[in-house]
């Protein structure tokens, strides 16, 4: 009896769940092109200051002050002994944090970094009322015969510190002479990039200046490389200005989860057998869903905190850089 009924238990909440994810449709729809903000100034309110065309090559540095307060703030880091055998399961080893920090007292050299930062040229500008930063690199004359603009994204936690060994790569001739014309900006609220003033700066947001800082540069047309929170301000530069762009790459391409049909394959793709809804290869990538669903929850607690309350997290983050490594690094360690 129960062998009879459950085949059909499981085909009556397939199909209710078909119907279900169908019944959504218009509320799970993705629009033809996200919404971008009707804001033009993320700038303070108190700050006068207008955009202007102005690209202003820098030096990045950091005062003797900043790291005699970071080297006591870690001197008053104190331990706390982990949970035997746990390594990174809970978070950030204790243990490992107390060799972490003894290097970055002892053997560290910020200035050793600070000058490897600024072998690079480094920018700022102004755009939308923020003041922001961005490598631009050119390949040498010498053997160049194509130059392909490119702007390459960064996400979190990164910076554009994660590009200083592929770089030289891009703007390296290849054997056919095509070199690429590299800017890498920092994204606002990031490294040097000044962070918005006002509420409702987002990606969209981010991906307008960013186009506006390519066009300020003189490429009216270019190609994207972005991962992470670069790879969704990559695709929204391409969605809203298809007319500049020649070419998105990703490293982080992600499914559109709003659409009603990619949640009911995700959803019934869970009953059903390889090679139905996906091939063997691709089903080995996705399935058990709600295993891997599952994982992903379990690693993405900082997005949800980040995304409702970061002034919360920034004022015990920003007052301890033991806090902030361990924030950080943590993700390092998944």
């Amino acid at each position: 009896m129960c062998n009879t009924l459950l085949p059909l238990a499981c085909t009556a909440c397939l199909a209710f769940v078909l119907l279900a994810g169908l019944g959504c449709l218009d509320n799970l729809a993705a629009p033809d092109k996200p919404a971008l903000p009707a804001t033009l100034n993320w700038g303070a309110s108190s700050d006068s200051s207008s955009d202007g065309e102005a690209v202003e090559a820098t030096r990045l540095s950091v005062s003797n002050a900043t790291l005699d307060d970071l080297r006591s703030r870690l001197k008053a880091f104190k331990f706390v002994e982990p949970v035997e055998n746990s390594g990174f399961e809970y978070g950030f080893n204790g243990a490992f944090m107390k060799q972490l920090v003894s290097h970055w007292l002892n053997k560290y050299n910020w200035r050793v970094w600070e000058d490897r930062l600024n072998s690079f040229p480094n920018y700022f500008t102004r755009i939308e009322g923020l003041k922001v930063h961005f490598m631009h690199l050119k390949p040498s004359k010498k053997g160049v015969k194509k130059r392909v603009p490119l702007l390459i994204l960064h996400g979190w936690p990164g910076s554009v510190f994660e590009f200083y060994k592929l770089i030289p790569l891009l703007t390296t001739p290849d054997t056919d002479g095509l070199a690429f014309e590299v800017v890498a900006p920092s994204i606002p609220g990031y490294g040097w990039s000044e962070a918005a003033k006002k509420r409702g700066f987002s990606a969209a947001a981010c991906a307008r200046v960013f186009d506006k800082l390519m066009v300020r540069l003189g490429y009216r047309q270019y190609y994207i490389q972005g991962g992470d929170w670069g790879a969704g301000i990559g695709h929204i530069i391409t969605r809203e200005f298809p007319e500049r762009v020649l070419g998105f790459h990703t490293n982080m391409p992600m499914q559109p989860f709003r659409q009603p049909s990619v949640i009911v394959q995700m959803i019934a793709g869970s009953f059903l057998p390889d090679g139905i809804l996906f091939s063997k290869k691709d089903g080995q990538k996705t399935f058990p869903y709600f295993e891997k669903l599952s994982d992903i929850i379990r690693e993405s607690g900082y997005m949800h905190i980040q995304a409702t309350r970061p002034d919360t997290i920034g004022h015990a983050l920003s007052d301890s850089p033991v806090g902030l490594a361990a924030y950080i690094l943590e993700k390092f360690s998944v």
